[in-house]
This record gives structure tokens, C-alpha cells and sequence, in this order.
């Protein structure tokens, strides 16, 4: 079967063609592009991220209801009080 493939690849050749590509040959490689990408790029974001996660997230919650403030509508509704803001009548039950 070694022969056939050598003789065939080499006709082939001569005669200025290829062997038809799979789509497996070029998905392939390319998923595994995109994803080290990906990977490289996520990883140069935390690295470099000059906040830590919970105070970005803040601070675009923050500019979100500002925005929206100043359209006159909020997005994000107030916090329930805590159980340290309780009254003292709610405190006795």
C-alpha cells in the first residue's frame, strides 16, 4: 500500500496537483490557534489588570448606574439593608 501512495503522490506532482484537504486539516490547527490565543491574551489581562476583579466590577457597576442616572432610570436596584442597619423594634423580635 506504501508503493501506491509514493507512486501516486508522485504522479500527482508531476502533474502540478494535491490531495484534497480534509476540513480536519486546517480546523484543527486553527482551533488550537485561537484557543493559545485566547489563553495568552487572558492570562496578559490578569497580569497586567491594574485593579483586582471585585473592585472592576464595582467600578463598572458604579459608572452603570451613573449612566443610567443620568437618563433618569437606574439599573441596579439599592441593596436590602443589613442586618446590622436594623431597627431597635426589629431587633426585640
Amino acid at each position: 500500500m506504501e508503493a501506491y501512495t509514493a507512486n501516486r503522490d508522485a504522479l500527482l506532482e508531476k502533474l502540478g496537483l494535491q490531495m484534497r484537504r480534509q476540513p480536519t486539516d486546517y480546523l484543527l490547527p486553527a482551533l488550537a490557534l485561537f484557543g493559545t490565543g485566547f489563553l495568552v491574551g487572558a492570562s496578559l489581562g490578569l497580569l497586567f489588570a491594574p485593579t483586582s476583579g471585585h473592585e472592576f466590577r464595582e467600578d463598572v457597576a458604579r459608572r452603570f448606574n451613573r449612566d443610567d442616572q443620568d437618563h433618569g432610570r437606574s439599573r441596579v436596584p439599592d441593596r436590602p439593608p443589613t442586618s446590622s442597619a436594623r431597627t431597635s423594634s426589629d431587633q426585640r423580635t
